[in-house]
């Protein structure tokens, strides 16, 4: 028998196409695991030349070990100038073992002039890296789209994801059954917060809730030139924002003025006070069911009205 050893061109080419060997996935979609190989044949240290009955065999070891999946034959296969190429090379039990499970699988060639005598295993056998095939994911069902979870024991299968109890209505997500906690499993309220947070942005709060501002104001309070310095309002509504500001008036006597809110502010209640003079004071009345407060700013020993700059918070 002639002496054949084999080795490859750095070109070895190992192709998942569409040939033979294929798996039916659910929803009758179909994977193939076949592939093409491309190798150099010697022949008692030349290039070989004629046909040859080749196969090819998987192991999960470089050396020893039994036969994965099936051997895929290839009969009278040419070779030209030492090269050849086997087309569908399937190494893959239909029913059986698949070798092909992106673990890491070693390819053991073996050859023989064609129809003549026994084959001979060429050494050493060719290292496939473990990689996630492809193929492997349809062995548990997967589909495009999903997420995918190792099992283990060589596939890829579908993540099991726990339903989250948001509901999505277009950008917007919401949940209502319950109360939400942040950094307690124990929440006592719609949202339970247990730590310290950063806000960004305003704060808003309905009208006629309590535990924040409804409105900030800094004016200039007198019998002549009062006027808005800055405000914010921070309740909800659809007469609220910038088209609808706190607005100022002057007063009938020295250190007077009126402050007029987009909204009833008789059932809140307020802080009134100077902004920079000590030798100052400020107080704010309010009469009936209003959306105005009277304001005064004055000297306190003698109680003199003071044109002045006051600050009002409403909570």
């Amino acid at each position: 028998m002639k002496n054949l050893t084999k080795t490859f061109s750095l070109t070895c080419i190992l192709i998942f196409m569409v040939v033979n060997s294929s798996i039916v996935m659910a929803g009758g979609s179909v994977i193939n695991q076949s592939f093409n190989y491309q190798g150099q044949l010697l022949d008692n240290g030349s290039p070989a030349n004629g046909n040859y009955d080749i196969t090819v065999s998987a192991f999960f070891f470089a050396s020893g070990g039994v036969v994965q999946g099936q051997v895929s034959f290839h009969l009278n296969t040419p070779v030209t100038n030492g090269l050849f190429t086997l087309d569908s090379v399937d190494v893959v039990d239909p029913v059986g073992v698949d070798p092909l499970d992106g673990l890491e699988v070693f390819l053991e060639v073996a050859v023989r002039p064609a129809g003549e005598g026994s084959y001979a295993a060429l050494s050493p056998r060719q290292r496939i890296k473990a990689v996630p095939y492809a193929n492997n994911m349809s062995r548990k069902e997967a589909v495009a789209g999903q997420v995918l979870t190792y099992d283990g024991n060589g596939y890829w299968e579908p993540e099991t994801i726990t339903q989250t109890p948001w509901s999505i209505d277009g950008s917007d997500i919401f949940y209502t059954d319950g109360n939400v906690g942040v950094g307690t499993d124990s929440p006592t309220e719609t949202l339970t917060v247990d730590g310290d947070t950063f806000h960004k942005g305003n704060v808003y709060q309905n009208l006629n809730d309590n535990g924040g501002l409804k409105y900030m104001v800094k004016a200039t309070c007198g019998m002549t030139g009062s006027a808005i310095i800055s405000s914010y309002t921070g309740t909800l509504g659809s007469t609220l924002g910038p088209s609808f500001p706190v607005t100022v008036a002057n007063g009938a006597n020295a250190g007077r003025c009126s402050l007029t809110f987009p909204t009833l502010v008789f059932e809140r209640y307020w802080v009134a006070s100077p902004v920079t003079d000590a030798n100052r004071s400020t107080n704010c009345v309010i009469s009936g069911n209003s959306a105005t407060l009277n304001c005064r700013s004055y000297t306190p020993n003698t109680g003199t009205g003071i044109t002045s700059d006051i600050t009002v918070l409403i909570y």
